[in-house]
C-alpha cells in the first residue's frame, strides 16, 4: 500500500512511494507516543537529503545506525530514517520490508497529558 494514511508523516512531507508498515502506539502516565513505519525503495543517504532540504535542518547520526530529524516548530514530531541493517534496534513492525526495499522511515509524534 502507498500512503494513503491522512496525517501519515506528522509535519513532514510524505515519501514518494512508501508504502505504510505498520501504526502504532504507546502510553505512559503523562505521555503518548504515536509512531509509523514506512518502507521505501531509495537508499537511505537520498530519503535523509530529500528531508534534509524539506525541512532545512540536518540530520543527526544516531549511534544505532539510524539518521534522525526534528521537524521545525514541532520538537514533538521526530523522522528516523534507517538503514535496513539497524532496523531491529529501533521500534519496528511484524511486518518487514519487502525485496528492493532500502530504508524504513519511523515517524514519531508525542503527546504529553496534563
Amino acid at each position: 500500500m502507498t500512503l494513503a494514511v491522512a496525517g501519515g508523516f506528522a509535519d513532514f512531507p510524505a515519501y514518494r512511494g512508501a508504502r505504510l508498515l505498520c501504526d502504532e502506539h504507546v502510553r505512559g502516565v503523562d505521555l503518548e507516543i504515536h509512531w509509523r513505519s514506512f518502507a521505501v525503495a531509495d537508499e537511505p543517504a537520498k530519503v535523509v537529503a530529500f528531508y534534509e532540504k524539506a525541512t532545512k535542518t540536518k540530520a543527526q547520526r544516531e549511534e544505532r545506525g539510524g539518521f534522525t530529524l526534528r521537524a521545525p516548530g514541532n520538537g514533538d514530531a521526530v523522522l528516523t530514517v534507517l538503514p535496513l541493517a539497524a532496523v531491529e534496534a529501533y521500534p519496528h513492525c511484524a511486518e518487514a520490508p519487502r525485496a528492493g526495499e532500502r530504508a524504513v522511515l519511523l515517524v514519531s509524534t508525542a503527546t504529553r497529558r496534563r
